[in-house]
């Protein structure tokens, strides 16, 4: 797969579930695959990957904004992937593993999500990140918490809403 510029991805997030085995519980039935997502990547860095259920019953993904520095180089937009929602790099993603009305059918978009039905891509829940390396949900009230890496010098720990620009 090549990039807008005409280079190649370093590689691929692939985000694909498995079930049990029927037979024995401590098992993963390998046959089982599903592949439900695989976002190309421009580079080795920030590709974050924290991937957990929310207390909606809706898996939430995190992604970089693509590596280098800057939000800049191969595979960049022009003001940077994390700030141009048309693309989900350097954004908190939110997807229905049960649903299937998803471009590729292999899972589904809840229709509460910020962009569905306007500019920008569907399965984004937030955006404006750098690399937003892990996150975690207020067991208390359900409040999404996301750490996101600085460049060279701060590191930050934000309280996410839906729509929200980190940028």
């Amino acid at each position: 797969v090549s990039m807008p510029d005409g280079k190649a991805h370093d590689h691929q997030s692939v985000i694909a579930e498995w079930r049990i085995d029927t037979a024995n519980s401590n098992r993963v039935d390998v046959a089982s695959r599903r592949e439900l997502l695989r976002i190309d990547q421009p580079q080795s860095n920030h590709n974050a990957g924290t991937i957990r259920f929310g207390p909606d019953g809706f898996l939430y993904v995190v992604l970089g904004d693509g590596g280098a520095a800057d939000d800049q180089g191969d595979g960049h937009v022009p003001g940077g992937n994390a700030q141009h929602i048309e693309n989900v790099y350097g954004s908190v993603i939110r997807i229905d593993v049960h649903g299937s009305n998803s471009a590729n059918g292999r899972y589904g978009v809840p229709s509460e999500n910020p962009f569905v039905g306007k500019d920008g891509v569907d399965e984004i829940f937030a955006y404006g990140f750098r690399n937003p390396y892990s996150f975690s949900f207020d067991k208390a009230n359900g409040a999404l918490y996301v750490g996101d890496v600085g460049q060279n010098h701060v590191e930050e720990v934000d309280q996410v809403i839906k729509g929200g620009n980190y940028g």
